[in-house]
C-alpha cells in the first residue's frame, strides 16, 4: 500500500570526535534542519537496536548472541559472550584501549584463537573466532559480569572501566593470564615487527541468552551492522546489504543502519529523502546513536518545504 511505508535510519559511531574528523554531511545536515520532531533515549545504539526488537536488556544488552548469528554461530541456549581481540598501551596517561585490532587476518585470529584454547585445555572456556573482528566464548553459565563495549573504551585508561561485578576478581585473573598467552604468541612477534598493532587483551562484553522469537518491528533491514543483521536473522526479518534502496508497495516499517560518514550520505541518504518526495514513505525518522544516548529526529513529507532552514554543522546536534 503505497505512502505506509516508515523509514528508520539509525547511525551509529557518532560522537564528537568522530563527526569533526569527516566532511560535511550535506544530505544527513538538511534532514535535521528541516526535521518535525525531536525525542532522546538515554541508550546506547546496540540498546536501542535490542529494545525495537523486543529483546530484554534489563541484564545490559545482550549483543554477542545476535552478532555471532549475523557470523554463522548459532549460541542456542548457551550464554554468549564476546571477548573481543585488543590492543592495550602504556602510556602517560595509564593503561589505554586503542581498540578492537584493525586488519586482523581471519589465519591470525584462528592461530591466536588456538593458542588460548590450547591453554585453557578441553574443561576451560573455548574461544571462537568467525570473525576475525569479533571473538566469542560459549558459556554454560552466566557469567554475572557487567561491562562496556569496546567502542566505549576506546582511547581512554582501562583502570576504571575494566568488567565488574560479583565474578569480578575470577575474570580479571583470567585476562592476566590471557594476556601472558597472548604476549609472546609469534602472530603478534610478526605483527610488531611490521609496525601493526598486536592482540595483547582480549575485551569481554555483550554477554547473552538468544531469545526467540522476537518482536519483528520491521518488514526489511538494510545494515552491514552485525547487531542489527543477528537480530532481524533471529526476528525473520529479511536483511539487505547497504546499497541502493527500493522500497515495494507493501505498508511497513524498514530500518536503516550504517556508520556515519561511510556511505550513508552520498548514496542512500539522498535516495531516503527521494523515497518522502514520491510518496514512497510517509516519514523518515533519522536516530544519531551516539555513546550514551539516541537521538531521534522525526521528517514528514510537508517538512520537504521547510527551505528556509537552512544545514547546521553535524556536531551541533550531538549532546554536550
Amino acid at each position: 500500500m503505497k505512502g505506509k511505508s516508515h523509514l528508520h535510519v539509525l547511525l551509529t559511531g557518532v560522537g564528537r570526535e568522530r563527526v569533526a574528523s569527516l566532511p560535511r554531511q550535506p544530505a544527513l545536515e538538511k534532514m535535521l534542519a528541516i526535521s518535525s520532531a525531536f525525542r532522546e533515549t538515554v541508550v546506547d545504539a546496540e540498546t536501542w537496536l535490542c529494545q525495537s526488537f523486543g529483546v530484554d536488556v534489563s541484564q545490559g544488552a545482550p549483543v554477542a548472541p545476535y552478532t555471532a548469528l549475523a557470523d554463522g554461530l548459532d549460541a542456542g541456549e548457551c550464554h554468549c559472550l564476546r571477548v573481543d581481540p585488543v590492543c592495550l598501551q602504556v602510556r602517560h596517561e595509564g593503561v589505554v584501549l586503542d581498540g578492537i585490532v584493525a586488519g586482523l587476518a581471519q589465519e591470525e585470529a584462528d592461530a591466536l584463537v588456538g593458542a588460548l584454547n590450547r591453554h585453557f585445555g578441553a574443561d576451560g572456556p573455548r574461544f571462537l573466532a568467525p570473525h576475525p573482528r569479533r571473538w566469542y566464548m560459549l558459556l554454560e553459565d552466566m557469567p554475572r559480569l557487567q561491562a562496556m563495549s569496546p567502542a566505549r573504551v576506546e582511547g581512554k585508561d582501562v583502570t576504571f572501566m575494566l568488567p565488574r561485578g560479583e565474578e569480578v576478581g575470577w575474570w580479571r585473573r583470567w585476562l592476566n593470564e590471557v594476556q601472558m598467552v597472548l604476549h609472546e604468541h609469534p602472530v603478534n612477534v610478526e605483527r610488531e615487527r611490521r609496525n601493526l598493532a598486536p592482540v595483547n587483551s582480549v575485551w569481554p562484553w555483550g554477554g547473552g541468552v538468544l531469545q526467540r522469537p522476537l518482536v519483528a518491528p520491521y518488514v526489511e533491514v538494510w545494515a552491514a551492522d552485525p547487531l542489527a543483521c543477528g537480530l532481524a536473522l533471529a526476528a525473520g526479518v529479511t536483511t539487505h546489504p547497504l546499497g541502493p534502496l527500493s522500497l515495494p508497495s507493501v505498508e511497513g516499517d524498514r530500518l536503516i543502519v550504517g556508520e556515519v560518514g561511510a556511505v550513508l550520505d552520498s548514496a542512500l541518504l539522498p535516495t531516503v529523502l527521494q523515497q518522502l518526495r514520491t510518496k514512497d514513505a510517509n516519514a523518515v525518522q533519522v536516530h544519531l546513536g551516539e555513546a550514551r544516548r539516541v537521538r531521534s529526529f522525526t521528517l514528514k513529507r510537508t517538512d520537504l518545504w521547510k527551505v528556509w532552514r537552512k544545514p547546521r554543522p553535524l556536531e551541533t546536534y550531538l549532546h554536550g
